[in-house]
């Protein structure tokens, strides 16, 4: 039985959560395939990224990506069809537990997005959405 990419990717992922895909600079290249031209090139991309950042070394480098968070904003754009939205939620999932990231995640227009796919009930959107907005509401209160 064949092995899907996801699936080898995976696999790549050491138990201390370190990856060697990582360290061969794969992701870097993920994150331009994220901004590619066809659909499939896109979703390939988000796929196996989803995949490999639940290594926190792949986060690591992922984050030093100046244009990785908005690259997979940008593919929760509900106008971008034949795209399955649970993979870059699943990336930007995977980047929450740094307030910077949060950060960068709202200022690329992730919430406006993110109401959308809670709206037509996309996996993990509504968890990402509160996760994010919950963020945002403890900035409000001033802080002694």
């Amino acid at each position: 039985m064949p092995h899907s990419w996801s699936n080898y990717l995976s696999n790549c992922c050491d138990s201390d959560g370190d990856s060697r895909v990582g360290k061969y600079g794969c992701v870097p290249l993920l994150i331009a395939m994220l901004e590619g031209k066809s659909v499939e090139e896109k979703q390939a991309a988000a796929k196996a990224l989803s995949t490999i950042l639940v290594c926190s070394g792949n986060r690591r480098i992922y984050r030093k990506e100046q244009r990785g968070i908005t690259s997979a904003v940008q593919l929760l754009d509900p106008t971008i069809l034949n795209l399955d939205k649970k993979y870059p939620v699943s990336i930007l999932m995977s980047l929450t537990h740094s307030k910077e990231c949060r950060k960068q995640i709202v200022d690329s227009g992730g919430l406006v997005y993110l109401q959308k796919l809670v709206e037509t009930e996309v996996d993990g959107a509504k968890k990402l959405h509160e996760t994010i907005s919950h963020g945002n509401l403890w900035g409000v209160f001033a802080r002694r």
